[in-house]
């Protein structure tokens, strides 16, 4: 069950989730955004670790919707099974399936940027707009974490990549 900042839980929902084999956990997810566009979903992950491949787990969830885990591609999936889109987790290759390409001077907040075995979407697209510069901001599932970084930290700089846009 997820909530948003400031609407008040009159539910809370216990989930039993087994963290080895010889014990077993009880505890809370709290989801924390910041806003409740596709962007703002995208925020719940922040934090979340990068896990490759994540995987759903037997009667109780995928990790990535659990908030325990999550990759680059299921990040930007995230974001839109969040808002009621009934798309299959899939990696890098499989995702585009789910995406209409765009020209490469025509990003927007929001768009998915494909690096070929990395997904990011683009967060905040300071000018010159419509084109990916050293300063934009991406949010990304990669080596540790979810994290918002510059497109010249993210560790694809300057690599080639194709922007993507989600389907209707």
């Amino acid at each position: 069950m997820f909530y948003s900042a400031g609407e008040e839980i009159s539910e809370v929902v216990q989930t039993s989730l087994p963290l080895s084999k010889s014990t077993e956990r009880r505890g809370y997810t709290i989801f924390v955004r910041s806003s409740d566009d596709y962007l703002g979903l995208l925020t719940e992950m922040i934090g979340v670790p990068f896990v490759l491949p994540p995987y759903p787990l037997k009667g109780i969830g995928h990790i990535s919707d659990l908030g325990m885990g999550i990759d680059c591609a299921e990040l930007a999936i995230y974001g839109k099974r969040r808002q009621g889109f009934d798309i299959p987790y899939q990696g890098p290759r499989g995702i585009i399936r789910f995406l209409d390409p765009i020209p490469i001077d025509q990003l927007f907040e929001g768009c998915v940027i494909h690096f070929g075995v990395q997904v990011s979407v683009l967060y905040r697209d300071f000018p010159p707009t419509g084109i990916l510069n050293a300063g934009d901001l991406m949010i990304q599932s990669f080596e540790t974490h979810v994290r918002i970084v510059s497109w010249e930290v993210s560790g694809f700089y300057q690599r080639a990549f194709t922007p993507y846009m989600w389907e209707d």
